[in-house]
């Protein structure tokens, strides 16, 4: 039976609350700079933002190695909360890329084992919008027309500038609030914790459904997640990490998605 079938019905025939888990996999990479968002491109690539440059990293099992690096163009602008957003698409092997830190989108092409710029735009084209997304000026708050957000994903996923959770545009008042790393797993949402600055962050999977208020796993972080990615692999489902730890240095961490025994 495939891992995401396998997930897809746990999750409907067991209780919500404590249901998953998230298991540590493989061995800890440091990416060279904080990371500001992440994208599987296939089961076996992934996808690495940092202020500076696109990064390409291969996934042969669980553990990312580094591939590619390409500096991002266009020349710097000063912000104080770094933030930028990958769209990645797996059928044309390219990704949509944009930070605060840079006035303009890029788009990457993935050409063999290198990376290049194929074109730059004004905003990342995005599904239902006529002027796509980007950054509002000087700020870490993406803008959807004139709709502001922390974080966004494709299929309706978003993160309201005050931590709550967006789907298809509806955000129940007594959601849970999460923080700006976030991605969907079929139905799950795997997002960072919604916390005061210095306090403990966590990993959450929270279930696609009522006012999302569930909490199928939580695992406690050692540092602050900067970006997320999740992918329902062959094999099973994983989830990618960047973590910034106490020391200032960003690691990818990769956990696995089960059924809890």
């Amino acid at each position: 039976m495939a891992p995401g079938l396998l997930l897809f019905i746990f999750l409907q025939a067991a209780p919500v609350a404590d249901a998953m888990e998230l298991v540590p996999q493989g061995r800890d990479v440091g990416a060279p700079g904080f990371v500001l968002d992440l994208a599987f491109l296939d089961d076996q690539r992934l996808l690495a933002l940092t202020e500076h440059a696109l990064l390409l990293y291969r996934i042969e099992d669980v553990t990312p190695a580094l591939e590619a690096r390409l500096e991002l163009p266009g020349a710097r602008l000063a912000v104080r909360a770094p933030a930028g957003l990958l769209r990645a698409s797996e059928a044309e092997r390219v990704c949509w890329l944009i930070t605060n830190g840079r006035a303009r989108a890029s788009l990457v092409a993935v050409e063999g084992r290198g990376l290049a710029v194929r074109l730059e735009a004004e905003a990342v084209p995005w599904a239902g919008s006529a002027t796509g997304l980007r950054y509002r000026a000087g700020t870490n708050l993406l803008l959807l027309g004139e709709s502001p957000f922390l974080a966004m994903r494709e299929g309706g996923l978003a993160v309201a500038p005050d931590g709550r959770l967006a789907v298809d545009g509806r955000s129940p008042a007594q959601g849970r609030r999460v923080g700006a790393a976030l991605d969907r797993l079929g139905s799950l949402i795997v997002a960072s914790s919604s916390r005061p600055p210095g306090a403990t962050d966590s990993l959450e999977l929270i279930p696609l459904e009522g006012e999302l208020t569930g909490l199928a796993a939580q695992v406690k972080i050692d540092g602050s997640i900067s970006a997320l990615a999740a992918r329902d692999r062959r094999r099973e489902p994983l989830v990618v990490a960047a973590i910034q730890g106490r020391d200032g240095v960003t690691r990818l961490v990769s956990y696995a998605v089960r059924p809890r025994p």
